[in-house]
């Protein structure tokens, strides 16, 4: 992340210097709210054109109420199906998290 990364209304908003490339790892660390509703991470490009949304790599989104995490993408305008299934739901009101993301390259 850089100097001009921005923090508003609870979000953090930042640049990954050069992008993400197979075999990087990112870490996103935090401390839960003690009455949470819901936190999202999402990995996304830039557009390559004025008129179009960029592509978003990994959309991460947790539901307390629901204790459920759901995970997405959209690429070339379309998203794909979610994914929800996890064996247990990792994240607990007032707790501290880290989300360890692995890239690899998939063919």
């Amino acid at each position: 992340m850089e100097e001009k990364d921005q923090k508003e209304n609870g979000e953090y908003t930042g640049e990954i210097k050069g992008g993400l490339r197979p075999s990087m790892k990112l870490v996103v660390m935090g401390i839960v709210n003690k009455k949470p509703k819901s936190m999202e991470v999402i990995l996304s490009s830039r557009p390559q054109e004025e008129d179009t949304e960029g592509d978003v790599g990994l959309q991460l989104k947790v539901s307390f109420r629901e204790k459920a995490v759901q995970r997405n993408a959209r690429l070339a305008g379309k998203w794909g199906s979610a994914e929800n299934t996890l064996s247990f739901f990792p994240f607990a009101a007032g707790e501290p998290f880290k989300v360890l993301l692995d890239v690899r390259l998939n063919l």
